[in-house]
């Protein structure tokens, strides 16, 4: 994977969203609160289009030219699929964090980190990382932020993953994956109302606490990615080995 051009070319095009995004964000006090904000547009969703790049069409790629079949060969066709799947998380996650930490190094330039007495401590005070910035690592708290929202994007690569299995169109598994996030951050949200529990924006875009225990919140949304990953997986998997028996027999 990190050899791959496509990950690269993944890890440009997230990086390429949050310079524009930041453009358009306008002009925050410092970085912490200017990220902040730049969640809120409706662009900044695009970055998970780009998490897709890497792996989320390699079992679709693979059947279409049927490599699967010399990787078979030499070990389990079961192997072959858990490790198309894990690998597609990764991808979505590593690229994710990876374009995250480029961005922050270059913005560092222009503003400073975090100006003391500004907002930027405030409106961390709901979020499972506020010890961190409050004990006055501020890098390191954007670099969680980066990480919780690589998991939704681990598990936004797995869901395109599973519609290339069912559809094998492209454009199709990207932009439904972004669609049914929208659908599930304005409706959903709205439903659910101050409820974080199944808020997502709330859970992975701020990591927002859903149970006064840190650890406990933290441990939630670990849960929670890891329920979405094998819901997914299991479905892909299913769906793969169907096709792959189909072709063997």
């Amino acid at each position: 994977m990190l050899v791959s051009r496509t990950f690269w070319l993944s890890v440009a095009g997230i990086f390429a969203v949050l310079l524009m995004v930041d453009k358009i964000a306008g002009n925050g006090e410092d970085l912490l609160f200017q990220y902040h904000i730049d969640k809120y547009r409706t662009l900044f969703i695009a970055v998970f289009a780009f998490s897709n790049l890497a792996y989320a069409q390699s079992l679709r790629e693979d059947d279409e030219h049927k490599y699967w079949q010399c990787i078979t060969v030499r070990g389990s066709w079961k192997g072959y699929i858990r490790a198309r799947i894990i690998m597609c998380f990764l991808s979505g996650v590593i690229s994710l964090v990876l374009a995250h930490i480029l961005y922050f190094c270059v913005v560092m330039f222009q503003k400073p980190l975090q100006l003391e007495g500004g907002q930027s401590l405030s409106m961390a005070e709901y979020s499972s990382f506020y010890p961190v910035l409050a004990g006055g690592h501020a890098f390191l708290y954007l670099v969680l932020l980066s990480v919780w929202l690589g998991l939704f994007g681990g598990v936004i690569a797995l869901f395109s993953m599973y519609l290339t299995v069912i559809a094998g169109n492209r454009m199709f598994s990207v932009c439904i994956p972004l669609a049914g996030y929208y659908f599930l951050s304005e409706y959903v949200g709205k439903i659910a109302e101050n409820t974080v529990f199944f808020n997502l924006n709330a859970i992975y875009f701020y990591a927002r606490k859903a149970f006064e225990n840190t650890w406990l919140s933290i441990g939630y949304t670990l849960g929670l990615t890891c329920l979405f990953c094998w819901i997914l997986g299991m479905l892909t998997a299913r769906r793969m080995s169907r096709r792959m028996k189909g072709e063997i027999v």
